[in-house]
């Protein structure tokens, strides 16, 4: 359906997990990104391990279908419709902005086709068993292209780390910041506010390990003159980022023929999602990107960051004549919204 890059503006993090865990008795913790892993045999032998960040396409997949329930909703509140005690059913909610419903069975044809004629978010991104969705969205990798337009993963090769002849291999994509927090931090010394890199956490452990020891030597001593000052860690944490400037690239595919309407509302979606930050720790200012879409017609849509603002400062359209009247299908049918158009948990048969 179309082609798409995805260049970060700042830094970017999808979060995998958070270690938790003591050092030398220090409370700390590490977060580490979504990343692939492939094993890679090579022609001598041995076999490498590549690693790399990625845009999980369930995450680019979530973002979408939360935005184009946004859309939805917010055409039944500009009606003043009220289709729920509140705005409508949590459980239609539900169905819409995250495709739950375990209890939902797979449905007869006919019932099938009246929800993905009334209801767009649900026939494209689909629901738990119910209702399969039309939209496949793999993962967006950090290719690199050479003069020919050949892709390949973006890596470099650590000579130095192998483990039962298994070499590794790093992405230079991700960096970490590490944050220490020491005695002379409670006591508001300058260094209270300091990024440390891990060389300088590794080393400010070994300044805190022969303080401890000079210490206890002190003590151990009959000499009551202490010359030692104490240094001491409280907590540090590490966190992954991947490097500003990074491309991802995917495509965006219809598994099954979309209607006029469908394409619209998927199209006014993704000029909403191109505004949005993408990732985790948004709060923090992550997730900046600016984009460009080509469709399978030539069509086209990019964006601009306002390096200021970090926010989309710029959307470029080229679309098709097509596109543009499937656009203003799907403005048409969100103008004539109707509570019929949500009610999907009076219609779906549970099992």
């Amino acid at each position: 359906m179309l082609k798409f890059t995805g260049k970060n503006v700042g830094q970017f993090a999808q979060i995998e997990k958070g270690d938790i865990s003591d050092i030398n008795g220090v409370k700390g913790s590490k977060i580490f990104l979504k990343r692939i892993s492939t094993l890679m045999p090579c022609s001598d032998g041995s076999k490498h391990i590549l690693s790399v960040p990625v845009m999980t396409g369930n995450g680019i997949r979530g973002s979408l279908r939360r935005e184009m329930t946004a859309l939805v909703l917010e055409s039944l509140v500009e009606k003043g419709l009220s289709c729920g005690k509140k705005l409508i059913n949590a459980h239609d909610f539900n169905l819409m902005n995250a495709g739950g419903g375990n209890d939902y069975q797979a449905q007869p044809l006919a019932v099938e086709n009246k929800v993905r004629e009334l209801n767009p978010v649900i026939s494209i991104f689909g629901t738990s068993l119910a209702v399969s969705g039309k939209i496949s969205t793999p993962n967006a990798l950090p290719y690199i292209f050479n003069a020919d337009g050949e892709a390949s993963l973006m890596f470099n090769e650590n000579k130095d780390v192998t483990t039962k002849e298994i070499k590794y291999i790093y992405s230079p994509l991700i960096s970490t910041e590490t944050f220490v927090k020491g005695d002379d931090i409670l006591q508001g010394k300058e260094n209270s506010n300091n990024f440390l890199s891990e060389d300088e956490v590794i080393e400010w452990r070994e300044s805190v390990s022969d303080s401890q020891k000079a210490r206890s030597d002190e003590r151990a001593s009959v000499s009551k003159d202490k010359k030692t000052s104490k240094v001491g860690l409280q907590a540090y944490l590490g966190r992954e980022y991947v490097i500003s400037g990074t491309s991802f690239h995917s495509y965006l595919e219809a598994t099954d023929k979309m209607t006029d309407l469908e394409i619209g509302m998927f199209i006014l979606t993704l000029e909403r999602f191109v505004t949005k930050k993408f990732g985790s720790t948004k709060s923090r200012g992550f997730g900046a990107f600016e984009y460009s879409f080509l469709f399978d017609d030539g069509s086209k849509m990019s964006t601009k960051i306002d390096m200021s603002t970090s926010k989309t400062s710029d959307i470029y359209r080229d679309y098709s004549k097509e596109i543009e009247s499937q656009i203003k299908l799907a403005k048409k049918w969100l103008v004539d919204i109707s509570c019929e158009n949500v009610k999907m948990t009076d219609i779906l048969k549970k099992k």
